[in-house]
């Protein structure tokens, strides 16, 4: 797979069955709001549109958490 090379991180929707596959997340454990907001979604395998829905707010009030404080990782 593309993502087993770093060519290119996994979509957020193969995020669950990576984690129960390995038995453990691949990235370190959150220390910012961003981070804890983008490995949140990535356990749930949930896209940013579908997040900031389940939060009731728009999609850009909470992606940009994930930008700031989460780097790129965030696009995921």
């Amino acid at each position: 797979m593309w993502w087993e090379r770093d060519e290119r991180l996994p979509f957020v929707s193969a995020y669950p069955g990576i984690i129960r596959y390995l038995e453990s997340e691949r990235w370190p454990n959150p220390q910012t709001l961003g981070e804890a907001l983008l490995a949140e979604r990535r356990r749930r395998g949930i896209e940013v549109r579908k997040a900031a829905a389940l939060a009731r707010v728009p999609e850009l009030t909470r992606f940009p958490f994930e930008i700031v404080e989460a780097g790129a990782g965030a696009f995921d």
